[in-house]
């Protein structure tokens, strides 16, 4: 199906529109596409060939849509996996971790970190940082003129301290964090020297990573 021949609903929407409301719908915990102007459940196949995805882009819609199926995650304080029962609420508690301490542990769905703030919410905690994950997944995909081409997601999470990054797609893949200033690659996500050993302008040798699921963030 070509992108401007409309959805099997019979609505006709920007390819860019409604994958963009696709990334929406897997952020939100959906396990189901649905077109967003009638709610009228889509196919993956049909999105996949009407908004055109990626290599890249499809792993990451077939593995989101995997994960919300599931909707667990592990639990930062002791590791055990735990279901997220109200798709509406971003705050999970952990049992485990509650009896352990003597105290209700909870935990943001999204960031991973000790719930702070009011409760329930669909969108966030209010950890500094918290929606930067929803601007890493939902970014585009941007092309690296001087890695040989290489294309990959236009932000990225700083795997030192979770700061997120741009790029402006002409420099090479080794960036500084604006935050900590420690040294990266964009295309692997792993620090440099340590991670990273290729040069600067050539493709890594295990791919271009993901957009990530998670930031990690320093303590």
């Amino acid at each position: 199906m070509a992108g401007n021949s409309g959805l099997s609903c019979g609505h006709k929407i920007d390819p860019q529109i409604l994958k963009q409301d696709c990334y929406r719908q897997m952020n939100e915990e959906a396990s189901e596409l649905t077109c967003p102007i009638c709610k009228t459940e889509l196919s993956y196949p049909e999105v996949r060939n009407y908004v055109k995805l990626t290599s890249e882009e499809k792993r990451f819609f077939e593995r989101k849509l995997d994960d919300n199926s599931h909707a667990k995650t592990a639990c930062p304080g002791c590791h055990f996996f735990i279901e997220k029962a109200d798709k509406n609420n971003m705050c999970v508690k952990c049992t485990v971790c509650s009896e352990r301490t003597g105290r209700n542990y909870e935990f943001c769905f999204q960031c991973l970190r000790e719930w702070r703030g009011p409760r329930p919410r669909s969108d966030r905690c209010d950890n500094p940082g918290c929606p930067k994950l929803l601007e890493v997944l939902n970014c585009r995909i941007i092309t690296l003129t001087n890695v040989q081409g290489a294309q990959c997601p236009e932000l990225r999470a700083c795997p030192s301290c979770g700061s997120v990054n741009g790029h402006n797609g002409k420099a090479c893949k080794h960036i500084n964090c604006t935050s900590c200033q420690r040294q990266f690659c964009f295309i692997c996500v792993k620090p440099c020297p340590s991670g990273c050993s290729s040069g600067p302008y050539v493709i890594c040798p295990t791919g271009v990573a993901p957009k990530e699921e998670s930031i990690k963030y320093m303590k």
